[in-house]
């Protein structure tokens, strides 16, 4: 009941979110129904502007339910994150869109929607997330929203674009980081094995270099 109370008071009013100044900023440059739609384009945004986004509206409100929310109704994910992402985001950028995919699940609605236009760059996202994972500078505040993010992605294996870069850290691929002489002790107990471990192996010789990053 609590819980309740307490996420109806966070709720912005229609008159708060219109004079909200994240809206301001996405009327002039992601909104779908913003003034300006023939002449501004989401792909001008500099990623100046959702770095400051992330510092001065997330981190600085010590990730803010309320701000998050207002963002999310600005459809800040699908028409400014992912379409501004590449493999040279910044740190605030890849944050950015693992806090509005939380948000998502925690609103219940559809959180994978987004990026099935331009797939080919969740791999490098995820990537990204699990370096962040490892990286000992990452704030703990950070890391739990990471951890979160990384749980949602284990229980939509249904999704394809998911279940093709989760299974690289639960399938025989690991393998990869065992010792020689101990990998070599499992195949002897599952022989089977030796014939998927081999197939591996095989497509890894015929990847490029920027394909077995990500392998």
């Amino acid at each position: 009941m609590a819980s309740t109370v307490q996420k109806k008071e966070t709720v912005p009013t229609v008159a708060q979110i219109n004079a909200d100044s994240i809206t301001q900023l996405a009327n002039k440059y992601w909104a779908p129904n913003r003034p300006d739609k023939l002449t501004s384009d989401p792909a001008t945004i500099s990623t100046d502007v959702i770095n400051d986004i992330y510092a001065n509206e997330i981190v600085v409100s010590w990730f803010s339910i309320r701000r998050v929310m207002v963002l999310e109704l600005s459809q800040y994910l699908e028409n400014c994150l992912w379409p501004k992402y590449n493999e040279n985001a910044s740190h605030s950028h890849m944050m950015s869109i693992v806090i509005m995919v939380n948000e998502k699940f925690l609103e219940r609605v559809p959180a994978w929607e987004s990026f099935k236009s331009k797939p080919e760059n969740f791999p490098i996202f995820f990537n990204q997330v699990l370096r962040s994972l490892l990286n000992a500078n990452v704030p703990l505040r950070e890391k739990t929203s990471l951890l979160v993010f990384l749980i949602h992605c284990f229980n939509s294996c249904e999704v394809e674009i998911i279940r093709e870069n989760v299974q690289k850290l639960v399938s025989l691929t690991i393998w990869v980081n065992i010792l020689p002489e101990r990998r070599e002790q499992e195949f002897k107990k599952f022989p089977v094995l030796v014939k998927f471990w081999n197939k591996l192996k095989k497509k890894e010789k015929d990847l490029k270099l920027d394909e077995l990053e990500s392998f």
